[in-house]
């Protein structure tokens, strides 16, 4: 039995099929909340709105664009990984996951996924103040 959990999660990429692959998986493993951005203007719309807990992002040829994303969840608490179909360096950003569009299936996915929520969550925590905490 799945259990279902709380995180939303976003993906910005142009690609349907991809995006409706991605959905079905993470569905799958008990994300009821997947949204979709086609693009990073859609995607810098959405995420005061949706606040998720993990973006994956298909890697652009607009750097410029996807670092306004990857900044904007940064600081909505969110954890990124971009993810290309291409094997080209995806970014220098630090702390930016990379993988390859292969990566993000089955197991791996789950890996990837789990780990960057708990990941987001830490910084959550760890940026409550001790007062509000405690309470």
């Amino acid at each position: 039995m799945v259990v279902s959990r709380p995180e939303a999660v976003l993906i910005v990429d142009a690609d349907d099929q991809f995006v409706r692959e991605l959905s079905r998986e993470l569905r799958a493993l008990g994300f009821p909340f997947v949204y979709r951005a086609a693009s990073t203007g859609q995607a810098l719309a959405m995420l005061h709105r949706v606040l998720p807990t993990l973006v994956l992002m298909g890697f652009d040829d607009r750097p410029a664009s996807s670092r306004d994303v990857i900044t904007r969840a940064e600081q909505l608490g969110a954890s990124v990984a971009l993810f290309s179909n291409r094997r080209v360096p995806l970014s220098s950003e630090p702390g930016i996951l990379r993988k390859d569009r292969s990566e993000l299936a089955g197991q791996a996915l789950e890996s990837l996924v789990l780990g960057l929520i708990d990941a987001a969550q830490r910084r959550s925590r760890s940026s409550i103040p001790v007062a509000e905490r405690v309470a």
